[in-house]
């Protein structure tokens, strides 16, 4: 599971996956293909739009869009400490690069606010991930839980308060793809 999430951050293997054709990603990568579109002809503007969608395409290649999975598998706590403590800074850093690579930008008027949500985004991300490898480290589960269940909260938050005019140029993090139920699906209440 750990070499699962590591190959995430392996370079090759981003960069392969960002340049394989849609018929490849498809295929190989079903669970990517929708987020490694290519851009619609209208984000390709050589200006922020184009830079934002850049830095959430190889941001979504390397993170699940609502955080990754500790206890998939329904891991004992022990196996969760393990695969958290050494998964986590992986996930941390690519945080961090992408925070950083939206801070370097300068949204214009329109997407102003926008942008701000998504900077309180990367941070809060940033912040939940940072509390479950501190969880992990402390073998602390109900803190590794609450620190999974805070990343998707604030991805939740994030993606409900997008502006209709953003929302064609974060889908590749915040949109989710044709014929499923959406983000209600994966934000809305569960059963």
């Amino acid at each position: 599971m750990v070499f699962n999430f590591q190959l995430g951050f392996n370079e090759v293997a981003v960069r392969a996956a960002l340049e394989f054709s849609p018929q490849v990603r498809a295929i190989a990568m079903r669970q990517f293909a929708f987020a490694l579109r290519a851009p619609d002809p209208e984000l390709l503007d050589g200006g922020y739009r184009e830079d934002l969608y850049t830095i959430l395409r190889e941001f979504r290649v390397r993170f699940p869009s609502t955080g990754p999975d500790y206890l998939a598998f329904n891991l004992l706590p022990e196996d969760a400490y393990q695969v958290a403590s050494r998964a986590a800074p992986g996930f941390i850093v690519t945080i961090e690069t992408a925070r950083d690579g939206l801070a370097s930008l300068t949204p214009p008027n329109e997407f102003r606010d926008d942008h701000t949500n998504l900077v309180r985004y990367f941070d809060g991300t940033l912040a939940a991930q940072r509390a479950v490898l501190e969880a992990a480290t402390a073998q602390d589960f109900g803190g590794l839980r609450d620190g999974m269940g805070r990343t998707k909260g604030v991805f939740c938050e994030t993606a409900e308060g997008l502006s209709d005019e953003i929302k064609p140029v974060v889908s590749v993090q915040f949109g989710a793809p044709p014929g499923s139920p959406g983000l209600a699906g994966i934000c809305g209440p569960g059963p």
